[in-house]
C-alpha cells in the first residue's frame, strides 16, 4: 500500500482579483495554473496589438506550454474577475508527467508546437481580417483623389454606401467570432 504521503500533495493556492495579471507573455514560466473558481483571458501582443486568444474558466488549465516545451510564456493570461487558482509547479508536472507512459511523454513537446502553431495562425488570420478593412479604404481614398469632382460624386453616391455595408459586415463578423479568435 502506498503512503499517504506520496498520494496526496498540498498544493499552492492563488486568489486573483479582477484585472490582475497572472502570467506575462514573454516570461520565464516556472508554474501553470488550473482554474478553481473564476474565469481568465488569454491573450498576446501581436503587430502592436493586444489580440485575445481565449478565455478559460473552471477546471480548465493555463500556462502548461512553457513548461513543457520550455519556452518563454507565449501569452499573457488576466483574471477577468476574482478568480482561485491552484498553482501547478514545475517539479509537481514533471513529477507527474515521468510517472506517464513514455510515448505521452514524447509527443507532449510535439503537442505544443502545434498548438503554438495553431495559436500563430488564427492571430495571422485576425491580421488578415483588420488588413481586408484598411485595403478597402486605401484603395476608395486612392480611386477618390484621382478622380474629376463630377466622378467623385458618382463614387459617393453608388460605391461609398456598398463599401460601409462591406466595413460594416466585416466588423459584424469580427465580433460574432471574437471569442474564437478572429478578432
Amino acid at each position: 500500500m502506498a503512503d499517504k504521503k506520496d498520494s496526496v500533495d498540498v498544493l499552492e493556492r492563488l486568489s486573483a482579483h479582477a484585472g490582475m495579471v497572472i502570467i506575462e507573455e514573454g516570461d520565464v514560466g516556472n508554474c501553470a495554473y488550473l482554474i478553481q473558481s473564476g474565469r481568465v483571458r488569454v491573450s498576446a501582443v501581436r503587430h502592436g496589438k493586444q489580440v485575445e486568444l481565449a478565455q478559460m474558466g473552471a477546471g480548465e488549465i493555463f500556462g502548461e506550454m512553457s513548461l513543457i516545451a520550455n519556452n518563454p510564456r507565449n501569452a499573457t493570461v488576466e483574471a477577468m474577475i476574482d478568480s482561485n487558482l491552484i498553482v501547478l509547479t514545475q517539479g509537481l508536472i514533471e513529477k507527474k508527467l515521468n510517472k506517464s507512459d513514455p510515448t505521452i511523454r514524447a509527443l507532449l513537446p510535439m503537442l505544443m508546437r502545434r498548438l503554438e502553431q495553431t495559436n500563430n495562425e488564427l492571430l495571422s488570420k485576425a491580421e488578415k481580417v483588420d488588413g481586408l478593412v484598411n485595403i478597402a479604404k486605401n484603395m476608395y481614398d486612392k480611386i477618390s483623389v484621382s478622380l474629376p469632382a463630377s466622378q467623385k460624386k458618382t463614387l459617393e453616391n453608388i460605391v461609398k454606401p456598398k463599401l460601409d455595408d462591406f466595413i460594416s459586415a466585416i466588423q459584424s463578423f469580427q465580433e460574432k467570432y471574437k471569442d474564437n479568435n478572429t478578432q
